[in-house]
């Protein structure tokens, strides 16, 4: 790529680099790293703008049961929710990465993170959009986007760790959202949270 990097021309070939050609948009982003605190800025306004979204996207799921109450009653909570999410996945794809040969480090990690869930709050608006004119469309889609979002994920991990294949970045996938998954388990029953929103 010839375009500055983060300039309007290398963020437009990046999103399509990532959607088609995951793994060298994976190398090309960690090849531009920012620093840290820029990082957890990134992570902080994704956690506001998940946390707004999902105000006005979970109470219905709410109301039949689908999600807890108590994590749909403020954007602030929503967003910390979020924050606490995205930090523990980073964690578990840096460390579970490690104990299988990969080289990436947290702010790597991060990074990709960040970049991955704003290509995916930018797929949810534009599935919330078509869901106006056509919900049955609007599902299809979405269901076609998280099988391919994990497709790439695989390659943007093994860009990331530097595997040379992506077989060993499925292994830290599913060792990540179990990990993810026991934590928020664990710290949702220490805080004393339960479907009862109690």
């Amino acid at each position: 790529m010839t375009d500055a990097p983060y300039s309007r021309d290398w963020l437009r070939r990046m999103v399509q680099e990532s959607l088609f050609q995951p793994r060298a948009a994976g190398e090309e982003l960690l090849a531009r790293p920012l620093p840290r605190e820029a990082l957890w800025i990134w992570l902080a306004l994704l956690s506001v703008l998940n946390g707004i979204l999902y105000s006005l996207t979970l109470p219905g799921e709410a109301e039949m049961g689908l999600v807890l109450p108590a994590f749909v009653q403020s954007p602030i909570t929503l967003s910390v929710f979020v924050a606490v999410v995205m930090v523990l996945m980073t964690w578990f794809f840096t460390m579970s990465g490690r104990m299988l040969g990969g080289r990436g480090d947290f702010a790597a990690l991060l990074q990709v993170t960040c970049w991955l869930q704003s290509l995916r709050l930018a797929f949810q608006l534009v599935v919330m959009a078509l869901a106006l004119l056509s919900p049955g469309l609007a599902g299809i889609l979405a269901f076609v986007g998280g099988i391919w979002g994990l497709y790439v994920l695989a390659n943007f991990l093994t860009a990331a760790h530097r595997f040379e294949n992506a077989m060993k970045a499925i292994a830290v996938m599913i060792l990540g959202v179990l990990g993810v998954a026991f934590a928020m388990t664990f710290l949702m029953t220490l805080f004393g949270v339960g479907p009862s929103g109690s």
